[in-house]
């Protein structure tokens, strides 16, 4: 289950935010984590996240995008406080997905974001050109919340 709300502890006194109903740009790249984790051997390999926007899977969709982007991904460096230094990939991984997906549907609107990081996850590409190597796959359900079927989106 994805929560809904978080306490952001980054002001004075910390404050209650809602969470966006589908996957974060930290849940992509851990995601990528995982394919690196059983050696890209694994095409089984599922991310699942149920929200109130509904039921959302993540599947390695071209091992050899995922890991390229996993590479393109990897901090650059590390800071005096051993915090990593984003890699541009990463930078514009986290800026496109604010802009895309965050900014224009507020807080509140689950179709919004159901369709934003639709198109997020279907059309990022890094430096290289590629994708993410995932496979986005959204359940669909009737009025009374029997569910129809999953649908790759």
């Amino acid at each position: 289950m994805h929560p809904i709300k978080a306490y952001n502890y980054t002001v004075a006194p910390p404050v209650l935010i809602n969470i966006a109903p589908v996957f974060s740009s930290g849940d992509i790249v851990a995601f990528l984590g995982m394919g690196e984790f059983t050696g890209f051997s694994n095409d089984n390999i599922t991310a699942i996240l149920i929200s109130p926007a509904g039921g959302f899977a993540m599947r390695i969709d071209d091992e050899d995008k995922m890991q390229a982007a996993l590479q393109l991904l990897e901090p650059i460096g590390y800071d005096d406080y051993g915090n990593p230094i984003d890699s541009p990939d990463m930078k514009k991984l986290k800026d496109d997905y604010n802009k895309q997906v965050i900014e224009p549907c507020g807080d509140t609107d689950n179709t919004c974001f159901k369709e934003k990081f639709k198109d997020f996850i279907n059309n990022f590409t890094l430096s290289n050109g590629d994708g993410l190597g995932i496979s986005y796959y959204e359940a669909t359900f009737d009025a009374n919340d029997n569910r129809l079927g999953t649908t790759i989106t």
